[in-house]
């Protein structure tokens, strides 16, 4: 015992000696031979640390993704019931049910941060969670002065009258609509009928509110002023007017624009018609591999003339040659091989460019040919 003091009293001073004790008994070979009180010291010390450690992580994840003040912009605004259960779930994990029978509500809404309400709440919640054995979907109902559901039913029925679309094919093909999930979780959809919109949802949106549904709308939240002793306590509203956010998440999954190929109005099938006709035509009026009447070559804006490229590379080589021979008479001097250097080095650099778009244009006129390559093997299969 006393040559182990004296050797760990020898190392220097009593900082260092400290952190050598401090590293020694934190060996895990030493740490099995301390004692039991002292073993149990240091994880509840450890423990602490930890504990700490979770409930500065659990303090900022509500803070920042639970948003104590709100669920809108900013942490500012109302909650959607997504939220609401995502929060009320973190709650009830973090506060035991006991917690106001302690006289503990006010530490832990000073560690967590959050409110005297919302702790509340969250024991509330993990109560009935215990009691039900299973987690229950908090939903809410909507306030009174907010407009949404109305909303989402109007333009709903707007989308779904005459007005605005109509059915997509006598077969009445049916689409899944999704309806959100009930109060145990499980998804619930309903089946509408496919329905084509005529026309586009932006050029939709003033002719709905134009219509008599937003009208009917309009006047069902319609407020008159309030006054109290000749003085106006509340000022009236005008109605709703449906913005573009709105109608746009409004519509129902079974409104579908028609593509081209499945319209069946008079422009469409003119189009589709006339389409295929001059695919089938096109592969015969710029083709440079094809010969004109009288034995001339397409030299049409996208066909450049027969050979034009390879010219154009020839002619950029031969200048190319014939600046670096001025160049080097430049470098080993002479009278005027200065101006002879610079006007070939001027021919060089416009014949690369020449060059340059001659290859361009002809890989343009390649992929031009090109486009009618499954037209023609249609029409080749297709051929007796």
């Amino acid at each position: 015992m006393r040559e182990l003091r004296n050797e760990a009293f020898n190392y220097g001073n009593i900082s260092l000696t400290r952190e050598v004790l401090r590293r020694f008994v934190e060996s895990p070979e030493v740490r099995q031979l301390l004692p039991e009180a002292l073993q149990e010291r240091q994880r509840r010390a450890d423990d602490a640390e930890v504990r700490d450690l979770m409930l500065g992580t659990a303090k900022h994840f509500i803070a920042n993704v639970y948003k104590i003040k709100g669920g809108g912009l900013f942490g500012r605004g109302r909650r959607s019931d997504v939220a609401r259960n995502a929060m009320g779930a973190g709650l009830a994990q973090l506060l035991p049910p006991s917690l106001f029978e302690n006289k503990h509500g006010r530490k832990a809404c000073r560690i967590l941060g959050i409110s005297y309400r919302q702790a509340k709440q969250g024991v509330a919640l993990g109560v009935a969670a215990l009691d039900c054995g299973s987690w229950r979907q908090v939903k809410t109902a909507a306030h009174f002065d907010n407009a949404s559901s109305a909303v989402s039913a109007a333009v709903n029925e707007w989308f779904h009258s005459d007005e605005a679309s109509e059915p997509w094919n006598p077969k009445h093909e049916m689409v899944r609509v999704d309806l959100g999930r009930d109060e145990k979780g499980v998804p619930i959809y309903t089946l509408h009928p496919r329905r084509a919109q005529k026309r586009s949802t932006r050029r939709s949106l003033p002719i709905f509110r134009r219509s008599s549904i937003a009208d009917r709308l309009r006047e069902g939240k319609r407020t008159k002023p309030v006054y109290k002793n000749g003085k106006m306590i509340r000022k009236g509203r005008g109605g709703v007017k449906v913005g573009w956010r709105q109608f746009r998440e409004a519509k129902c999954a079974c409104i579908k624009k028609r593509k081209t190929e499945e319209c069946v109005c008079l422009k469409c099938s003119y189009l589709i018609s006339n389409l295929a006709r001059l695919h089938h035509d096109r592969k015969a009026w710029h083709r440079s591999a094809r010969q004109r009447v009288g034995g001339k070559p397409c030299v049409c804006h996208i066909h450049p003339p027969e050979g034009a490229a390879e010219a154009a590379a020839e002619r950029a080589a031969a200048c190319q040659s014939v600046e670096e021979a001025e160049r080097a008479a430049a470098e080993a001097g002479g009278d005027g091989a200065a101006e002879r250097w610079a006007a070939a080095l001027s021919e060089s650099e416009a014949a690369q460019l020449d060059a340059t778009a001659a290859a361009r244009k002809e890989a343009l006129a390649r992929k031009y040919d090109n486009m009618t390559s499954s037209v023609e093997a249609r029409d080749t299969q297709h051929t007796p």
